[in-house]
């Protein structure tokens, strides 16, 4: 919530780069505002009011219930806007990086290009988190009974060694998760090597090593390299601890349905352990947090503008 109030108060964040973080923020909001109360109200609901002895027909009660529907399909939509802003955030990076004076100048990336694709992103993850909807005998947003969060979970029947529902579950996961994940890991090593290659390479020997090189012959060319070092190591930290918050609950998820896979020949039912898929689901909400940790610590625009913004309200 401060990034958001903090980038749609200051003109310093009215950029393309500004409106992609608020996407990411906005995400990140949604998850902290709705997602973690309820996960959080219902632990301390079974603190004090047991489940009773057959539990697990209470949580299959849950299956696609109106609220089980609205919250695991806002966390999802939420999860997949964050991977696809953190994309066109790279994306954004690459651009600026290669074409460095026609980015400064506008004329790659404009705040009008910014907004659609922010608009294009968050309706592509509406699209992906219904979708489960239209394949209920596979897909269904659920309360899980060792997180207590609502989340899409992938039904496996075990009838035979060709489980339908393991091959969608795959696929799901592999279009919406990992294809994106990959997209954004390459283009922001890709940037950042480019920027490493331009500092440490002659001019003419690394491409692109000339409009860094010619950039620096003045003071405003040596702060635009400067400026665009420090946001691409920015966005490279962003990159890193999603990576950090995202991956083990991915790898869950997918150690699951290798599971279900093979076992559905034994006609049995075993997931991954439970104490690394508990702690992987908490990981993926600290993810919410982190970006507000790296804004403080990495953009001195943010900071400055938010102690502004607190002063102005304390006085």
């Amino acid at each position: 919530m401060t990034i958001l109030y903090v980038m749609n108060t200051s003109s310093s964040f009215c950029n393309p780069q500004g409106v992609f973080k608020t996407s990411l923020a906005a995400s990140d909001f949604l998850v902290g505002a709705i997602i973690l109360p309820s996960a959080a109200f219902n632990k301390i609901f079974v603190m004090f009011y047991p489940l009773p002895e057959n539990y697990l027909s209470y949580f299959a009660s849950t299956e696609n219930s109106t609220s089980s529907v609205f919250l695991g399909m806002l966390f999802s939509i939420c999860m997949s806007a964050s991977l696809f802003s953190l994309m066109i955030l790279a994306v954004d990076r690459m651009l600026a990086v290669h074409w460095p004076f026609k980015y400064s100048q506008g004329s790659l990336m404009t705040r009008r290009r910014a907004i659609c694709l922010v608009i294009a992103t968050w309706c592509l993850s509406v699209v992906l988190g219904v979708l489960p909807l239209g394949d209920t005998k596979h897909f269904s947003y659920s309360l899980d009974y060792m997180t207590m969060s609502t989340m899409l979970e992938i039904k496996p029947h075990f009838h035979g060694s060709n489980d339908p529902s393991v091959t969608h579950g795959l696929f799901f996961v592999i279009l919406v998760f990992i294809l994106p994940y990959v997209c954004v890991v390459a283009i922001t090593t890709i940037t950042w090597l480019k920027l490493i290659c331009a500092r440490t390479t002659p001019c003419g020997t690394c491409k692109g090593a000339r409009i860094f090189t010619s950039s620096t012959s003045s003071t405003a060319g040596q702060s635009l390299n400067r400026d665009l070092e420090r946001v691409t190591l920015t966005i490279f930290i962003m990159v890193a601890v999603f990576t950090i918050c995202v991956l083990p609950f991915l790898a869950a998820q997918i150690e699951n349905l290798a599971m279900a896979h093979e076992q559905s020949r034994e006609m049995t039912s075993r997931g991954c352990n439970p104490a690394f898929y508990m702690i992987s689901v908490e990981l993926l909400y600290m993810n919410s947090l982190s970006n507000f940790v790296i804004y403080n610590l990495r953009n001195d625009f943010f900071k400055k503008e938010l102690r502004s913004k607190i002063k102005l309200h304390c006085c």
